[in-house]
Parts: structure tokens; C-alpha cells; sequence
């Protein structure tokens, strides 16, 4: 079994730090002074349940995929969840890693991922950022919606229409008749939160995890339908594949977390 370096060297490999956001914090984020055999965990948000998950299975390295610390901290006490989270991590001698907009921007990372279709996918920008799709052929808004959901295992999403397409279609309250007519040729997409990287992007179409009110409402004046799959949806699917890659090419064993999810549910 490779030890816990032999995976940080693999994850730094995969996706360079360089590629991070100026404001990221990623990489080896907890470490002890002993290099053990690795057991890996992986999950989208390292909170104290997901810890508690981690330590039963008894693994001694968590890739989670948000930083955890992600603020720097001037003392270390048990008032706090993520300080608690970092002791604990000690005293169980655990790893803690993030590759967080590392994997974001690196080829065959989160976004192409997230990109989803086999066909022409460039950067939004130069630093690697967010990925623009370009359909072989142009596809129904339904079709694409449909095939999100199946990508991402989610029942729902939310879609704000182009206000252009709702002049169109202005009998359409529920937006129905926007969904089945429209025909969707370009799609931009970024992990998370996508307005920064997103907004000013020519495209009949944005995904991304979440976009403000006001961010939706740009968008959509400038021609663009939003499809927002709420934030970690947008990443946590990518996990499973990560561990059948790092298992193949390493031998790891590697545990994906049951109780991870996005902390907003439809009810």
C-alpha cells in the first residue's frame, strides 16, 4: 500500500497547486510527523460528522475537496467547529488534503467533469478557468437539463430563462414552454460558485453550483438561461471517479463518504 506522501505527490501531480485560485487555500492542510501506510477517505465538505464517518472506517487521510481549515486561525481552541475538527484530526493522527480550485482548473479536473459532453470543451479563460462546451449539434433545454440531473444523481434543479426566450414564449408562466422548445448550442460551466469566472461569458446556457439573485438576473438580460445544481452538487460526483483513479493507479483503498451532501435540501 503507497503511504500518505506517496498520495500527496500523486494529488500534486494531478492537479499542481499553481492551478489554485490566488485566494485558495489548498494542498496538505493537517499533517503529523509520521508517514503510515494510506487509508483514504474522500469527501465534497470535511465537517465533524463526515470526521466522525472518517474515524470509524478508520482511515488516516481525508481528501476533502473544500479546504478544511480554509481561514487562517491566531488560536486553536473547542469553541470552534473547524479548530475542533483540526485537533481532532491530530489526536486521531489524520491527514487533511484539498485540491479544491486546483482540481477546478487542471485538465480532467471538476470542470471537465462538469462539462459533461464528449466534444469541443476550451477554457473560459487563460489561467484555466471554467470550461465553454460546444455542441456537434445543438440540443433540446429539456434534453440537457435531463441529462445534468442523471450526470449529477439529483431529482431537481433550479433554471432562470433567458429573458429573451420568456418574451418568445410569454404565454409560459412556469417557464414549460422555454424548456421544450429551446435549443441549446453553446454551454458554459464552472464548479461552485460561478458568477466571477461565468458572467460576460458568451453562451446560451450557464451550470454552475450558485449565482445570486442579481448575478442570475445579468445573465439572463445578456441572453443566457442559468441552470444552478446547488453548490457541492456541482463537485461531489467528480469524487467517486477521482477514487477509482487513484485506486487504479496506486492501489489505495479508498472510502467515499455516506453522510457528505449539500446542506440544502428541497422540502
Amino acid at each position: 500500500m503507497p503511504s500518505r506522501l506517496k498520495i500527496v505527490a500523486y494529488l500534486e501531480e494531478r492537479f499542481p497547486l499553481k492551478a489554485a485560485e490566488t485566494w485558495d487555500n489548498v494542498g496538505l492542510l493537517v499533517e503529523t510527523d509520521t508517514d503510515l501506510e494510506a487509508n483514504l477517505f474522500l469527501t465534497n465538505d470535511l465537517t465533524e460528522t463526515v470526521l466522525e464517518e472518517a474515524i470509524s472506517k478508520k482511515c488516516n487521510f481525508i481528501l476533502t475537496y473544500h479546504p478544511n481549515p480554509f481561514r487562517g486561525m491566531k488560536r486553536i481552541t473547542m469553541k470552534d467547529s473547524t479548530q475542533r475538527i483540526i485537533i481532532k484530526c491530530i489526536q486521531n493522527d489524520i491527514w487533511v488534503y484539498s485540491p479544491h480550485t486546483a482540481c477546478d482548473n487542471s485538465k480532467e479536473g471538476v470542470n471537465d467533469w462538469l462539462a459533461m459532453y464528449p466534444t469541443t470543451i476550451e477554457c473560459v479563460d487563460e489561467n484555466g478557468r471554467g470550461r465553454i462546451v460546444r455542441l456537434d449539434e445543438p440540443k433540446l433545454l429539456k434534453t440537457v437539463i435531463s441529462e445534468y440531473k442523471a450526470h449529477l444523481g439529483v431529482d431537481s434543479i433550479r433554471f432562470a430563462p433567458a429573458s429573451a426566450l420568456l418574451l418568445t414564449h410569454r404565454n409560459s408562466v412556469s417557464c414549460a414552454a422555454v424548456i421544450e422548445n429551446t435549443l441549446i448550442k453553446t454551454i458554459a460551466v464552472q464548479a461552485g460558485s460561478g458568477a466571477s469566472v461565468l458572467l460576460g461569458v458568451e453562451a446560451d446556457l450557464f451550470v454552475t453550483g450558485e449565482m445570486s439573485h442579481h448575478e442570475c438576473m445579468s445573465a439572463n438580460s445578456n441572453g443566457t438561461s442559468v441552470v444552478l445544481v446547488e453548490h457541492s452538487n456541482s463537485e461531489r460526483g467528480f469524487l467517486s471517479i477521482l477514487g477509482e483513479q487513484i485506486h487504479s493507479s496506486l492501489g489505495v483503498k479508498c472510502i467515499l463518504s455516506a453522510v457528505d451532501s449539500d446542506p440544502l435540501v428541497n422540502i
